[in-house]
């Protein structure tokens, strides 16, 4: 083998291994629960109001993650393209996997959701991002999303 072809060889495997090595990789947790007020600014004429809560009084606790294909408000929510369960350290895991490649928007955005409320928390994530892979415990607890 000549110079230039090891020359050559070694310029292949050094753009290879960069390639690689740069994959990014996000992680992401949703907050396990978050705390809604609502009320009833300006009630119609001949009535009073009644029940409505002023500050964080109430916790809603973390339940599903998803994503949206676009902005959440659009309602392009995603299904994902696995899911399949897992035993980890003794207890059950779900892990479900949403696939970007069809995306029509040029931003996805993780929505966490909680119980009992129609709150959500929503977040951008990157655009280099072609796939999210969400651990979900059976208890729902820690549930953790990975892109890539």
């Amino acid at each position: 083998m000549n110079s230039e072809t090891l020359a050559y060889f070694c310029f292949v495997i050094m753009i290879l291994t960069h390639a690689c090595s740069t994959h990014a990789e996000d992680v992401y947790r949703c907050p396990p629960e978050v705390s809604v007020s609502w009320s009833i600014p300006a009630p119609p004429t001949g009535w009073d109001v009644s029940g409505a809560q002023e500050g964080p009084r109430v916790a809603h606790y973390l339940v599903s993650v998803t994503f949206s294909d676009g902005p959440p408000e659009n309602g392009a929510f995603l299904r994902p393209a696995l899911t399949r369960e897992v035993e980890v350290d003794g207890g059950s895991v779900v892990i479900e996997r949403y696939e970007f490649s069809d995306r029509v928007n040029p931003t996805i955005w993780l929505v966490c959701r909680y119980g009992n409320t129609p709150a959500t928390l929503t977040k951008s994530i990157p655009a280099e991002m072609e796939s999210c892979e969400v651990k979900r415990p059976k208890d729902l607890s820690e549930q953790e999303v990975r892109c890539r």
